[in-house]
Order: C-alpha cells, then structure tokens, then sequence
C-alpha cells in the first residue's frame, strides 16, 4: 500500500513537471504567467455569435512562427475557442514522380522523353533531374490528355547547372500555366559545345492548390543595402522586413543588365544578435553574439538572349516559404562586374484569421509570445466548419501591452530546477523503498537449513 502511494506521488510530481514544461491550460483556465504581449479586443456588432481576428504583422511578430501560442481570453480568465481560417497552401512537400517511356535521342542535338502521371493531376509545374554539370540546355515541354495529340505547354524553359567552389547551384524548375494532362513530352536541348549524350532521370510534379495572391510588400531602396565584396567576388543584398515570421513567397529583383547568369543563395534570420546564457563554475552568465543565417535556397538568376533571338529571363526567387525578418541576398559574381540592381520587391502570402466565439457585452484580450505553450485543440476547429465559413464581423484590436520586460528567457530546465531536484528525490527513493521491501521479502521466504 505504501508503495502503491509512492508510486502514485512520483506519477503526480512527473504530471505537475509535464504541465509546468508545456504550458497545459486545465480545465479552460487560462494563466498569462510567460505570456509577452496582449491586445484588447472590440467587436462592435452585438448580435453576432462568432467574430474574426485578423493576424498582423505585428502579431506574427510576437508569436511563434506556427502561431501555436495565440490565445484569446475572456474577462473571467477563461479561454476562448477559436478555429484558424488560413489561406491554403502551396503543395511543395507532396511531390508526385512521372514514369518515364519513350525516350528518344538525338547525339549532341537533344534528349527527349514522354512522362506518364497516371491520372489528371492539376499542376504548374515540374522539376527535371538530369545528368551531367556546368550546363544551361533549353527546354521544350508539351501536354497530352491521352498520349496521341500534344499542345505545346512552353518553349522557353532553361535548366540550369553551375558548379561553384561554395557549391552547386541548379535551376530545375520549369513553370507553365495550370493544368491536367496527364501525359507530357519534355525535349531538353544540348549546348552548342555537347556532343555526347545526357539522362534524363526524373520529372516530378506537386499537384496544384488554389492560393491567394500574396499580399505585396514593397521594399524601396533606401529600405534594403546592397555591399559589393570584391575580394569575395559576391554582392550582398539585405533586407530587413520590420517583421518576424512573414509567410514570404516571392523575392523579384528589377536588374538593368542586359544578359547574365548568376547563381544566388538566400539566407534568413529573425534576429541581428542573440544573447546565450551558457553555464560556468561560477553559476551562469551571459554573451551576445551575431545571429547565424539559415541557407534557404540556391538557384540562378538570369536573362539570355538564344541562338534563336528569344529573351528568356527568371529575376526572381520563387516558392521562398522565409518566416524571417533578414534577409541576405548573395549573388555569386565571379569574374563579372555586379549587377545593377534598381529595386527589389518582396511578396508575402496573407497571413490567417482567427474564428472565435463571441458573447455580448463580454470583454476579450489575446495573448501571443510564450515559447512553451503547446498547441490548443479546441472542438471547434472541427465540429463546426460550416458555421465558421460564414461571414462574421472582424474585430479590431487596441494598442498592444507588453507583459514581461525583454529578456532572454532561460531554458525551463533552469527556470524548474528546483522542481526537477525533487522529482529526482522522490524517484530515488521510490527506488530504495523497493529495493528495500524486495530485500525484505526475500528474507523472509527464506527457509532455514537443517
């Protein structure tokens, strides 16, 4: 029995540890402790039974990057439900491969191969893997509903290869308008000096979703620096977009070049400098340092001017997906003089809205910033969808408060350490009590010998 207890306090200690560590909300209360910001929120309609919230800048900013720690709260301290209405999403992560047949070649002159993708997926895109480096081959895609009529879809595509002592960077996308044949035929030209053969390996698709156009931010000049490093043979371009966590989708770069090719890779971060509390014989301190940049992409910006007399041009980076504040721009210049860039536009998708209960007369905040709370799951967000898609009022929302000074917070093994101590305590002696009652029935269901 006083195992039994035992056992059920430790349980107990580890539950409270669990709670404490992931910010769990029993029982719909709501505790702001850890929480940075919060805004009053007015619904001016009165007879409505939900209401929207739109998601700002300023909100993404001060909430986590999936936004898992907003929250709404009553006047009583209790939590309201809500249910997120997003924008849909780009289907990058579930790509879809083509078989491969009948493929046909012509030495030195191209290579050419019908993809089957089994049924009618709607789609804007495909990448092609193929073989072979430091090559810039034009490409020729068509489309087919059933194998035997074709309709040319693009001819203007280039592939793109650049072997670099900082890495590879390829340009293996070609776009087109939307569609669902389930059959193309894709003809990849050979470079003038090719003369062997290349493979074509793979073509894959992500099947098409509806997105709204994304909300356009302009950055003027005078909002981004551009920094030649010579010595490098590289030209940095930095952008600051005043905000965490924008949905970025799209950066366009306004070149006046004529021609050129450059490879270019992306790099984001939310924050200038970071300070790291790091442990010493003495206790803990602290040190700032400069944020690291997270690589984001690797591609080729270019205008070419073909044999054929045709311009063809790709000065943007598509399909970002950046949640950063920073941007860093490095165009890899080589031997060549930089390029001339007179703006650069940044386009981001729109950020979501939330769907709430609403009460008359009822007084309600929402609180974002707390790196520990979990995810809520509300029965709305499922149960009633069709309600949601209604149209509700939009609330707006005061001047937001800040609730705890801007401090880094330490990791909630040091802010809970005494609570981790005890746990240990009681594991340690949950642990000899049953050694200590094993030892003692042992003892007693021994026999003495004759």
């Amino acid at each position: 029995m006083r195992e039994s207890s035992s056992r059920s306090l430790f349980a107990a200690l580890v539950l409270l540890l669990v709670i404490s560590a992931h910010g769990v909300e029993p029982g719909g209360e709501f505790d702001s402790e850890g929480w940075t910001w919060r805004w009053p929120v007015e619904v001016k309609r009165e007879d409505a039974a939900f209401a929207r919230i739109a998601v700002t800048p300023e909100m993404a900013d001060a909430a986590r990057r999936d936004l898992s720690d907003l929250r709404i709260v009553d006047s009583k301290g209790q939590l309201t439900p809500y249910a997120y209405e997003r924008q849909p999403e780009p289907a990058t992560e579930r790509y879809v491969a083509g078989q491969l047949f009948n493929r046909t070649y012509e030495t030195g002159e191209y290579e050419r191969t019908e993809v089957d993708f089994r049924r009618a997926i709607p789609k804007t895109h495909i990448r092609v893997e193929t073989t072979g480096a430091d090559f810039r081959r034009r490409a020729h895609l068509e489309g087919s509903r059933d194998g035997e009529s074709w309709s040319t879809l693009t001819d203007d595509a280039l592939l793109f290869h650049i072997a670099r002592p900082e890495g590879d960077f390829v340009a293996d996308t070609i776009r087109f308008p939307r569609n669902t044949f389930r059959y193309l035929r894709l003809t990849i030209h050979a470079m003038e000096e090719e003369t062997g053969r290349f493979d074509i390996q793979a073509v894959r698709t992500t099947e098409y979703a509806p997105v709204a156009p994304p909300e356009r931010i302009t950055v003027e000049p005078a909002e981004h620096t551009r920094t030649i490093d010579r010595e490098a043979a590289q030209t940095l371009v930095d952008l600051d977009l005043g905000y965490r966590n924008l949905p970025v989708d799209r950066i366009a770069f306004d070149v006046d070049d004529a021609y050129f090719h450059r490879p270019v890779t992306l790099y984001g971060r939310n924050v200038e400098q970071e300070r790291i509390r790091r442990r010493t014989e003495t206790g803990w301190d602290e040190t700032t340092r400069e944020a690291p940049w997270r690589r984001l992409y690797r591609g080729v910006l270019h205008r070419i001017q073909e044999a054929d007399g045709v311009t063809r041009e790709s000065t943007s980076i598509e399909g970002v997906r950046a949640p950063y504040r920073y941007l860093r721009v490095v165009i890899h210049d080589g031997d060549d003089a930089p390029l001339r860039l007179d703006g650069v536009t940044v386009l981001r998708r729109k950020l979501p809205r939330l769907v709430f209960e609403y009460a008359a007369n009822e007084a309600y905040w929402l609180y974002a910033g707390n790196a520990n709370a979990r995810a809520p799951r509300f029965d709305l967000e499922q149960a009633a969808r069709p309600v949601l898609e209604q149209e509700w009022p939009m609330a707006a929302l005061g001047t937001a408060q800040r609730l705890v000074p801007e401090e880094p917070v330490a990791p909630w093994t040091d802010r809970y350490h005494a609570l981790i101590w005890i746990v240990l305590i009681v594991a340690v002696g949950v642990l000899g009590f049953a050694v200590y009652q094993a030892l003692d029935n042992l003892a007693k269901n021994e026999t003495p010998e004759s």
